[in-house]
């Protein structure tokens, strides 16, 4: 294999010879051509989720193209057998979920594919080789929080007990919050957005201080 301008490539022998003792001369020639092929082809993957939540499946995309001038046949451990003519592309959705372990940024995949050439006569050429495509990312969002609720002071029983509500984003994402708290006759209060690492201002809250076992819960 390789790369000339001319192709087929040519290649001419003569042959002058004379015969001993005599005036006799004699001119031959033969020739033989040699087709060269150049097998090629390039290996692609992209994500097409470009954030997802731990436990959820992220998507790419793999796409195979033959840019040589033969047909290839291909193997892969994502994409299983298959065979391009030249010019011809195959496309694949693969999927891979995001576990916790990927929250410090994002899930990756890379895939390889082998191709390969068998040709020439009796099939005695052959040509192989094997190519990843570059390290594909999607983000992971984490979203997670956490909610305290302290007692403001110490109620008189028979008036109300106030207590303070901190919601904190722990996560790494920007979340609007819902609050419901029946014994203060809460019922659907927005709160938020709170950007990750942000905690809400002290929620007041009141509740009635009926007394159980000398405490006042809520």
């Amino acid at each position: 294999f390789g790369e000339s301008e001319d192709n087929p490539l040519i290649n001419v022998v003569d042959a002058n010879y004379l015969v001993v003792g005599t005036a006799f001369s004699f001119y031959d020639s033969a020739q033989a051509e040699i087709v060269l092929v150049n097998p090629d082809f390039t290996v692609s993957k992209e994500c097409q989720t470009p954030e997802v939540l731990v436990g959820d499946d992220a998507s790419f995309l793999v796409t195979v193209e033959n840019t040589g001038d033969v047909a290839l046949d291909f193997t892969s451990a994502e994409l299983g057998p298959f065979s391009l003519v030249p010019g011809e592309t195959k496309e694949e959705i693969v999927t891979k979920t995001a576990t916790e372990a990927d929250c410090d940024g994002s899930v990756t995949n890379q895939v390889s594919v082998t191709g390969s050439y068998t040709g020439g006569t009796d099939d005695c050429l052959y040509w192989e080789d094997t190519k990843s495509s570059d390290l594909a990312a999607c983000d992971v969002l984490c979203p997670d929080f956490t909610v305290e609720k302290n007692c403001v002071e110490d109620p008189v029983e028979g008036d109300f007990a106030d207590f303070e509500i901190i919601i904190c984003n722990t996560g790494d994402v920007e979340l609007s919050f819902v609050l419901n708290d029946s014994a203060a006759g809460i019922v659907d209060m927005p709160v938020g957005p709170i950007a990750a690492g942000e905690c809400s201002d002290p929620i007041l809250v009141e509740v009635p201080a009926e007394c159980v076992n000398g405490e006042v819960s809520n």
